[in-house]
């Protein structure tokens, strides 16, 4: 049987051979790709991304995953978009109540927690399905943070990767990767 064959089997549910909608996993120097998920909860999508490495730490809203000994990679479900917001005033992207993508990589690159610094304003990246807003901020000579703001059915999300200055590049286009590996989850019932 050839591989279109197989494909168009497992779409109609006689087969599972072969998972259609896998995500795409990134090609970077940074070593084997895992998928890792931030399960949706009721009312709110999840989502599905490919990294570097497995997830170090998994919370019903958050995941971090520690690509090497200096490169740490989050992402966080925010909340849904215009509610009030029950994140610190050093949460990016709130302001009171939850910011859409645009707004909140706007807000986080003006307003950055104490000891942050702009390193260029908010700018617009591919995802998976559309996209995010981007935003660089330093703490000294020895942290960079890039936080990509993305929205989904109504629901602020963020991935970023906090990493030193000399490690952003490779940073960046690992973060590029999992941005275009990115699927949303259905919601939970």
């Amino acid at each position: 049987m050839d591989l279109d064959a197989v494909r168009a089997e497992y779409r109609y549910g006689r087969s599972i051979l072969w998972p259609v909608a896998a995500p795409r996993v990134p090609r970077d120097p940074l070593g084997t790709a895992h998928l890792v998920r931030l399960e949706p909860t009721p009312g709110s999508p999840g989502l599905e991304l490919a990294t570097a490495a497995p997830p170090t730490t998994v919370e019903e809203n958050c995941l971090n995953v520690l690509i090497g000994p200096r490169m740490l990679l989050g992402v966080t479900r925010v909340g849904r978009i215009g509610a009030p917001c029950a994140c610190d005033e050093h949460t990016p992207g709130c302001r009171g109540a939850v910011l859409a993508a645009r707004a909140a990589a706007v807000n986080a690159g003006e307003h950055p927690p104490q000891g942050w610094e702009p390193a260029g304003t908010a700018s617009e990246v591919p995802v998976a399905d559309g996209s995010g807003w981007k935003v660089v901020r330093d703490a000294g000579p020895t942290m960079r943070n890039v936080d990509v703001f993305v929205d989904h059915g109504g629901w602020a999300f963020i991935v970023g990767v906090t990493t030193s200055p000399e490690r952003s590049e490779v940073a960046v286009r690992a973060l590029g990767g999992v941005l275009t590996s990115m699927r949303w989850l259905p919601e939970a019932a």
